[in-house]
């Protein structure tokens, strides 16, 4: 069992970012416990440090105070760039003396989020959204060292939560400490613009408003731009920089390899639940036009003084009626601007050029939002079903099909209970992961690893893994959500295993370990793939057969 994430879960609770707003006006204070009884007690909780010359560091713009957590520094909320609405990121204005970097920032706005179901399994922070848009832009940090010279490897986190939602906070499971400890890699996090703030295209209205479309993945280049120039003060090598993310964050990854201010600025990238989503300016640029019209406004600069929530009413609004116009589905997206996004990354079967010297890993959840149906509807108790109740189930999902789809399925995952086959979410597969790796693999360059996650978690008889739930597993913090992964030992282990290829990649760009089987290269001649999951094992082209027999 590891020791670094069971005593570590209060440090992603409500309690203990209580404890840490509190130590943060304390000074040269160290809270920890003292004496054999505390001693006893170490193993359980953790300490955290807040002083007044350590750690400082100096970054552009001045010179900021952090904490330390069990021996990790740790930083939060620190400004990277500032900008007015729908205008471009720009350099923060330097401060005098000391800023303290101690609380996460103020969250981008978004649609305000509720507690639901998902709750119980994807444990989120409802953290206060800003209500000062020149303060979106912020990242996190956390590492073992603050010495220039020790030039550990870079991870950027980049949230999900497609281009509409999220932040550096979301999800508990996000905290960066694990990894830092366990890998000696300095993880950094960030905040962005989001939905009509980030991604709405005004470049009908003037040229100054051309990239408009593209502000948020403008705000995350900055964010690099911003670690090239100071990451060092951390510990950190700016030549060795992977992004990883997840859903809307791989999306974000994906489309910053075809975007040619971003080249040079990271080196490896992990692409989790990802696809591509992008939008042809001309109908981005309607979507522009109509938020105007919705509001009853002639220029730009009215727009920026309409409070966030009539904006995002107005916006959304345009969104439906552009779709609705144009047949289409679009959502907040990048814009294919001919400039600073100037092509799609991947489009027939072609990735950018710039992708090709990229090392990759990309996958995705074995149920991805096809399980979702086993969270939010009736909870069913898998190990209590009978062959009759199961073949029932498939008989309804798959009709005449169901003969193949179960034969074949026994075969791409011999370790599953039969129901799972009700839960393969092939549509997710072959538009998000398989088109992007098969297209870098046939183009030859960087490799690309691909993977599966199928870890069934033992609840209600094996709930089966859906979209996000792999991300407790990749930071080493599956304590976080303690009740989906039980006491299962070989939670732990899979913890261990996928963790460490994520730090093995940020180090060397090779996601083997020792404590990993060995995982190949995918190629589309052998089709191999890295099952995570209770006992992982590599499959080659091991669901073909079964998207055969559920597509064909």
């Amino acid at each position: 069992m590891s020791q670094i994430s069971r005593r570590n879960f209060m440090r992603g609770s409500a309690a203990g970012m209580a404890a840490l707003a509190a130590a943060s006006l304390m000074s040269d204070q160290v809270v920890k416990a003292e004496g054999e009884e505390a001693a006893m007690m170490d193993a359980a909780r953790h300490s955290m440090v807040f002083k007044l010359d350590e750690p400082v560091v100096t970054v552009e713009g001045g010179m900021l105070r952090g904490y330390i957590d069990d021996g990790i520094y740790t930083f939060k909320g620190i400004p990277y760039a500032t900008a007015g609405r729908f205008e471009e990121p720009k350099k923060v204005e330097p401060w005098e003396g000391i800023s303290n970097a101690v609380i996460y920032a103020d969250i981008p706005p978004q649609t305000p989020m509720t507690a639901g179901g998902g709750e119980m399994v994807n444990p989120h922070f409802f953290w206060p959204q800003t209500s000062d848009e020149t303060k979106i832009q912020a990242l996190n940090i956390w590492t073992k060292s603050v010495d220039p010279e020790a030039k550990m490897p870079v991870m950027v986190w980049i949230h999900g939560g497609g281009f509409s939602t999220g932040s550096s906070i979301e999800m508990p499971v996000y905290d960066g400490h694990n990894l830092a400890d366990l890998g000696d890699v300095v993880l950094v996090s960030i905040n962005h613009r989001l939905n009509c703030l980030g991604y709405l295209d005004l470049s009908a209205c003037g040229e100054e408003y051309k990239h408009s479309g593209n502000l948020g993945q403008m705000d995350i280049v900055a964010a690099l731009e911003w670690v090239q120039a100071n990451i060092a003060q951390f510990g950190g090598d700016p030549e060795n920089v992977t992004l990883f993310g997840q859903s809307g964050g791989g999306r974000k990854i994906l489309e910053l390899l075809g975007t040619p201010s971003a080249n040079g600025l990271f080196h490896k990238v992990i692409c989790e639940s990802c696809g591509k989503q992008s939008i042809p300016q001309e109908n981005a640029a309607l979507v522009g036009t109509y938020t105007l019209e919705e509001l009853g406004l002639s220029s730009v600069d009215e727009l920026k003084e309409v409070p966030y929530t009539d904006l995002l009413a107005a916006a959304t609004a345009a969104l439906a009626k552009a779709n609705e116009e144009l047949g289409l589905n679009m959502a907040w997206s990048p814009v294919i601007d001919g400039d600073f996004l100037p092509v799609e990354v991947w489009d027939d079967g072609m990735l950018a050029d710039t992708a090709m010297d990229i090392p990759m890993i990309i996958g995705n959840v074995f149920g991805e939002t096809k399980a979702f149906g086993m969270l939010f509807g009736p909870q069913v108790d898998i190990a209590a079903l009978t062959d009759e109740e199961i073949d029932a189930r498939l008989e309804a999902s798959y009709g005449e099909k169901k003969d193949a789809v179960v034969e074949a399925f026994k075969k791409a995952y011999p370790d599953k209970n039969l129901y799972a086959a009700n839960f393969v979410d092939v549509t997710s597969y072959r538009s998000w992961e398989l088109p992007v790796m098969q297209a870098k693999a046939a183009q030859g360059g960087a490799p690309v690893w691909n993977y599966i996650f199928a870890y069934d978690f033992p609840t209600l008889g094996g709930w089966l893994p859906w979209h996000c739930s792999e991300i407790g597993f990749v930071f080493h913090n599956i304590d976080m959500i303690p009740l989906t992964v039980g006491t299962a030992e070989e939670g732990y282990k899979l913890e261990e295993e996928m963790s460490k290829a994520w730090i093995s990649f940020a180090h060397t760009g090779d996601p083997n370990h020792d404590g990993l089987i060995e995982w190949p290269a995918y190629t589309n001649e052998e089709g191999a793939a890295m099952i995570f999951c209770g006992n992982s094992y590599v499959g080659y082209h091991h669901d073909a057969e079964l998207i055969e027999a559920i597509t064909g």
